[in-house]
């Protein structure tokens, strides 16, 4: 079908890029494109079940940890004691989880930083953007990932989603 030809050619590409592009700074641009775009997702999608209160319920948690793909290193750190803090820890602060906003936020301070700039003594705006996205999300603590409901979280969400949709705009 003609989605099924969609799905390959897709994944024709990005293997392309993954596999076969110089990691230059067109392939740098490429790739922060793509982070920008997966820590606003996830973001979006947190606060939109936090938005529907939705978001301390198990079968929420559930759906949350399958949609971030998320569920074998959820089970591998906390069994299957699902709860709250444990699953946004994942979506959000962890660092070691590709699908996590704080991931996101890592890979594209890295890639600003070696993107070819002016020499300036201070920090370009771009820079300051993703400094601001790195400490919102390393500085959340366990108090606000585990609160019902979570306002203080929601709110940094929000912010991280807007300094992302800033640095983008500021990109191009």
């Amino acid at each position: 079908t003609a989605i099924d030809q969609l799905i390959l050619d897709v994944a024709s590409i990005s293997g392309l890029i993954q596999d076969g592009m110089i990691r230059g700074p067109s392939w740098r641009f490429l790739d922060v494109g793509r982070r920008i775009d997966r820590g606003r997702n996830t973001a979006n999608l947190l606060l939109s079940t936090m938005a529907a209160s939705q978001i301390a319920e198990k079968p929420m948690l559930k759906v949350l940890l399958e949609v971030l793909d998320c569920r074998m290193t959820y089970r591998s750190r906390y069994l299957e004691n699902i709860q709250q803090n444990g699953v946004l820890d994942l979506a959000i602060t962890d660092e070691t989880n590709p699908h996590s906003v704080a991931f996101q936020a890592v890979c594209l301070a890295a890639h600003i930083e070696e993107l070819p700039t002016a020499q300036h003594p201070l920090r370009s705006q771009v820079k300051r953007l993703i400094m601001r996205i790195v400490h919102a999300v390393r500085m959340l603590t366990d108090a606000q990932l585990e609160a019902s409901p979570p306002k203080e979280l929601a709110d940094v969400l929000t912010g991280v989603e807007k300094q992302f949709k800033e640095l983008s705009d500021e990109l191009t």
